[in-house]
């Protein structure tokens, strides 16, 4: 057996938010050369990485994560695995690095056990071995809890959206047909552009717009970096008389009327009326920093607060615009929507042609 052979038979264990051989919450290093220990900074990451895995590799015998990463974005991470079908039975194990975190709490979220750091890698090792017979006799038993959707949108909320939505693509049906036969004739491609985004939960979903751009505008990202006016490497992409829009799109795009047909994602229940902008793939791969992960524990919407704050201004950074998103996400309410939603008439125009 060569050295490829031997590494791809060792199981994986994903370690997040904890630095690899030189943290000081885990020690006893050598104790791990059993297992392929790959790192991550944030739980998304590590959430994409393992779906796109979809645990047909390598083994993934265990989730070691720190508690405290686990803490700031309400356990989303744990929620998303506990229902997923390939790592619901996954050993997931907390490692608190303050020390005065209740074990208890932590269990109850989802995680399998909990350690005050520093742990040794040996200890660990021994706990993911029991961890997996216990869950392993649970599953021949039938005894395994199942997970249900933690994060789904209010009920309120939800029967708000689609009563809205009814009433709105019955109010703009005749113009969203004749916006439909202007993008037909003015400029090749599909009437509709979708687009894989990330919303509540880390959930992808295709998102729906009036096509504004020509087509394959997707490809020309990387070319256009350096007029983005959240800098070359922001999180986001957006940029003053982008050439890529057609005529007619510039004209949806600077009234919004381009966003209409998220009213179907609405109808899905993919999305709501009010929330956080679901961000395409690369963006929010670019969002790794855990205090931003917070954003997605709200719903996802058509209109938001950023949109009523700052869209469409040159001066709008990143920072800006993600602590817009994290405040809605603590505190959203009946009352803060209806503010919203009363501020996008006038936030409906932009100041700019980006």
């Amino acid at each position: 057996m060569n050295l490829h052979q031997v590494l791809s038979a060792q199981a994986e264990v994903v370690v997040i938010g904890i630095t690899g051989r030189y943290d000081e919450a885990l020690f006893d290093f050598e104790s791990s050369d059993v297992y392929d220990v790959h790192p991550f900074e944030s739980t998304y990451s590590a959430y994409r990485y393992l779906q796109e895995k979809g645990n047909t590799e390598l083994t993934v015998q265990a989730i070691v994560c720190d508690v405290q990463t686990l803490m700031r974005e309400d356990y989303l991470f744990v929620h998303n695995i506990r229902r997923d079908t390939s790592y619901r039975s996954t050993p997931i194990i907390g490692i608190d690095r303050s020390g005065e975190q209740p074990a208890i709490e932590v269990l109850s979220h989802g995680v399998d056990d909990c350690f005050a750091a520093p742990v040794s890698w040996k200890k660990l090792r021994t706990r993911i071995n029991d961890i997996i017979e216990f869950k392993a006799m649970l599953e021949e038993t039938g005894e395994a809890p199942v997970f249900e959707d933690t994060y789904a949108i209010p009920r309120g909320k939800r029967i708000f959206d689609i009563v809205f939505a009814l009433g709105a693509l019955a109010f703009w049906a005749i113009p969203m047909l004749f916006i439909a036969i202007a993008i037909k004739l003015s400029s090749k491609g599909p009437i509709f552009y979708s687009s894989n985004r990330i919303g509540t939960g880390y959930q992808q979903f295709g998102f729906l717009k009036f096509r504004s751009m020509i087509p394959d505008a997707d490809k020309m990202v990387e070319k256009l970096k350096a007029n983005n006016q959240y800098g070359a490497d922001g999180a986001f992409f957006k940029m003053k008389n982008d050439p890529r829009v057609t005529p007619i799109g510039r004209f949806i795009r600077n009234t919004s009327l381009d966003e209409l047909p998220q009213l179907i994602n609405v109808l899905k229940g993919d999305m709501s009326i009010v929330g956080n902008r679901p961000l395409p793939l690369r963006e929010a791969e670019t969002l790794t920093s855990e205090e931003w992960s917070e954003r997605f524990l709200a719903p996802a919407g058509i209109t938001g607060k950023w949109q009523t704050s700052g869209r469409g201004k040159d001066t709008m950074d990143t920072d800006s615009r993600m602590a817009l998103d994290i405040e809605y996400a603590r505190s959203y309410s009946p009352m803060m929507d209806l503010k919203i939603l009363f501020k996008t008439i006038g936030a409906m125009k932009q100041e700019s042609n980006v």
